[in-house]
């Protein structure tokens, strides 16, 4: 994730060696009831295709069909190489110059200008544009967002209104011709302030311009009517929904930095935190909406500052990526090499101090197991000459010490799983620069190497207890009837 940088960045990232994928973020404040938060918007294919799972905690696939909006825009088909607009045009002295937002299925919104293909005739105008490198290899979908037409001066004469009206989108391929659907309710807007902005001809096809209006921005309404009402799907984290005590299935409402009114939200699910977040009051949502009121609103859409990236070198492509951009754009990696490093040395640290009482431990069951045998030579004596043999006695003492060391090896295990789960994850979490808070640490037990850790231990306890016991057996034989009896 790359934070705080210029509205190029995509374009520069993608190029980059060992990038996967690229994809920019929006992320503006949030503001609900008072309290501040973030909103994270994003397409939903970026999501599915770069968001990680988090350890399981967070599902990429199911969130992204959570926020998916269905948005009313022309789709071009796979593999398009041209597109061809026409426009019906009336007292247009001059025609106008149009051009196509088109964002692909990353969210990368770019302006591809058309260019006019002959005089305008009694049936309008043909408009048409090769479809750009950068378009070319991007990821489908390609929807086409909104449409710019600039009107020269002295294009529309007099006080006759001039109107254009949208006739056919026309997409080619290497094979085929395809008409691309131009049935949606297109709104007539102005982002540049003018004194005579368009107008709707009532169709939802077109508009209505005055002789001094210089621009509009034709964009298809959400709800093909000219409300343009919508109420998007959004992810919330555990931290919001606590705050503002809400569930799926409840409404939100709050305001976009660039936007007619409050949007009121639909709460789709619930997850401990959101990717991309700066903080842990935040809601995730279709970059399409954003988009959408951008292009209604801003004379230039304001391009996300933030790009998400997938790579398989996230190392190496972090030292190219800081190349190209300046000191002050923070590069976040999803992998944390050096929290890795930190919280893996931690592990090797425990290991070791593990194996070193492993250890001492069987130092000193043998050192006791010794000193046990010098100790009770005269009880073997004794037992030896009440009858009980060399054999007896060994079993005796192999049961004292499985006794003995499975009691300890038992209260061991339980102690050694208390500690960890009372100092462990605290320390680290402590490791970690800026956790989670709706994020738990988690203990984590490595079966494998416990299992191997605990029958090595057995095994090397069972040789010192075969030693013991061996040295018993053979001092029940060499011991006098008579021994150690006064």
């Amino acid at each position: 994730r790359i934070e705080g940088i210029g509205p190029t960045a995509v374009d520069l990232v993608t190029g980059t060696p060992g990038v996967e994928f690229a994809a920019p973020v929006e992320v503006q404040p949030l503001s609900l009831g008072g309290e501040s938060g973030s909103i994270v918007a994003a397409s939903p294919d970026a999501v599915a295709a770069i968001v990680t799972t988090a350890s399981g905690t967070f599902d990429p696939v199911a969130v992204s069909e959570a926020i998916r909006v269905d948005v009313p825009a022309p789709v071009f088909p796979e593999g398009t190489a041209h597109v061809e607009l026409a426009v019906a045009l009336e007292n247009f002295a001059v025609p106008p110059a149009i051009g196509i937002w088109v964002v692909d299925g990353f969210g990368s919104l770019r302006l591809i200008p058309l260019d006019l293909q002959a005089d305008p005739d009694s049936a309008g105008a043909r408009y048409a544009a090769d479809i750009p490198d950068d378009l070319a290899t991007a990821p489908h979908p390609w929807r086409v967002l909104s449409m710019d037409i600039r009107i020269p001066d002295e294009a529309v004469v007099g006080h006759l209104f001039g109107r254009l009206t949208l006739t056919a989108l026309t997409a080619i391929t290497a094979e085929v011709a395809t008409d691309v659907p131009l049935d949606q309710y297109w709104l007539p807007d102005s982002p540049e302030l003018q004194f005579s902005p368009p107008s709707s001809d009532g169709t939802g096809h077109g508009f209505l311009v005055y002789s001094d209006t210089v621009g509009v921005r034709l964009t298809p309404s959400f709800d093909t009517t000219f409300d343009d009402r919508i109420r998007p799907p959004v992810i919330v984290s555990q931290q919001l929904a606590e705050t503002f005590d809400v569930a799926v299935g409840d409404q939100l409402s709050f305001p976009l930095q660039e936007g007619f009114d409050r949007l009121n939200a639909v709460v789709a699910g619930i997850v401990p935190a959101i990717p991309g977040a700066p903080t842990d009051t935040a809601l995730l949502m279709d970059l399409a909406v954003v988009q959408h009121f951008q292009l209604r609103i801003a004379e230039e859409p304001a391009r996300p500052r933030d790009v998400w990236v997938a790579t398989d070198q996230p190392q190496a492509v972090a030292h190219e990526i800081r190349e190209l951009f300046p000191a002050n754009a923070q590069i976040d990696s999803a992998r944390d090499p050096a929290g890795r490093q930190v919280l893996g040395s931690a592990a090797i640290a425990l290991w070791a101090g593990a194996a070193v009482c492993g250890v001492l431990a069987l130092i000193g069951v043998a050192a006791a197991a010794r000193a046990q045998l010098r100790s009770r030579r005269g009880e073997v004596a004794v037992l030896r000459a009440i009858g009980l043999g060399a054999g007896d006695q060994a079993g005796i003492r192999a049961r004292e010490l499985g006794i003995v060391l499975g009691t300890g090896l038992l209260a061991g295990l339980l102690a050694g799983a208390t500690v960890s789960l009372l100092t462990v994850p605290q320390l680290a979490r402590a490791a970690i620069p800026v956790p989670y808070p709706a994020i738990g640490t988690e203990l984590s037990v490595d079966l494998a190497g416990l299992g191997a850790a605990l029958l090595a231990l057995v095994v090397a306890l069972t040789i010192v207890v075969a030693i013991s016991v061996a040295g018993v057996a053979a001092l029940a034989r060499r011991a006098l009837p008579a021994e150690g009896v006064s």
